[in-house]
């Protein structure tokens, strides 16, 4: 059951960071700003649950893999930015 609450978690930190890669798209930013917003935007929400609430580490520190998924997830919105444009909606009801 802990592994299909990490897969439905990793699988919102993506949804979360290509949203934040898309506003970088909309900055006409390079391929680092597309990685900075969407992986801030991804993680952002869950660092600050876990400062407010005293957790050591935090989560995407103790687990690599959120991390990871926010760059990838980011460098791949890079690529693909205008199919996801065209999926704004769907993604915008997803966040």
């Amino acid at each position: 059951m802990n592994e299909i609450i990490t897969i439905i978690d990793l699988l919102a930190l993506g949804v979360f960071a290509i949203s934040g890669a898309l506003a970088a798209g909309e900055r006409k930013l390079d391929i680092l700003g597309f990685i900075l917003f969407g992986t801030i935007t991804g993680i952002g929400g869950g660092t600050a649950r876990d400062l407010l609430l005293d957790a050591n580490p935090v989560f995407w520190i103790a687990d690599t893999r959120y991390l990871w998924v926010g760059i990838l997830v980011s460098v791949a919105t890079w690529f693909m930015a205008p199919l996801f444009h065209s999926l704004r909606k769907v993604l915008l009801w997803a966040d």
